[in-house]
């Protein structure tokens, strides 16, 4: 005969919340869902910059220079077709796991042909990103386009949750950046001030 297992109170705190959501309707189901993750990228986004690097310490290891609190535009690169434009921004420092690639069909499979997800030619230095950072915005990642800031214009299967990927030219010089977990400077739109 089995070993029955004793139903402990974190047991059955799991039993009722499994036979609620199955009681619960579709749409009800896909309203928790999107804010689970709602609140998931409010994590990643706006909580995580508070217990790392400030932005003073980036610029003192090299990143790109702040004034006012916005970073200077990016001099190298193609911009997207239409970079986000917002009445403010301020930059957030967020950790991320940075992976690289390159337009061959080793990195993109059915989808190596030199184009981004944006529609740009994949020949300047840009971010692959997760669909919770819209196209348009900019990143300063260290050690990448020699310290420039670079736009998202692309994303990726694998890029999911705190994930980037970086784009180079050839495959050696993807394979040499490797697996870096970094701060990045991200530029995010902050809210209108209200008379």
């Amino acid at each position: 005969m089995p070993r029955q297992i004793p139903i402990g109170p974190l047991h059955s705190f799991a039993r009722h919340l499994w036979h609620g959501w199955q009681d619960l309707d579709a749409l009800t189901r896909c309203l928790l869902v999107a804010g689970i993750l709602m609140w998931a990228i409010l994590l990643i986004l706006c909580v995580a910059p508070a217990f790392g690097a400030s932005q003073d310490s980036v610029a003192a290891r090299g990143g790109a220079a702040f004034s006012s609190g916005l970073a200077e535009e990016p001099r190298g690169g193609g911009a997207p077709p239409s970079p986000l434009r917002y009445a403010s921004t301020e930059i957030v420092q967020c950790r991320f796991r940075v992976t690289a690639y390159c337009p061959c069909a080793k990195c993109c499979g059915q989808f190596a042909d030199g184009f981004t997800a944006t529609g740009t030619r994949a020949d300047h230095p840009l971010v692959a990103a997760p669909p919770c950072i819209p196209f348009g915005t900019r990143m300063h990642v260290p050690g990448y386009a020699g310290d420039e800031w670079v736009h998202v214009e692309d994303r990726g299967g694998a890029i999911q949750g705190a994930r980037l990927d970086v784009l180079y030219p050839t495959h050696q010089e993807a394979l040499r950046w490797g697996v870096r977990d970094l701060w990045v400077a991200v530029e995010v739109p902050t809210p209108e001030a209200r008379p």
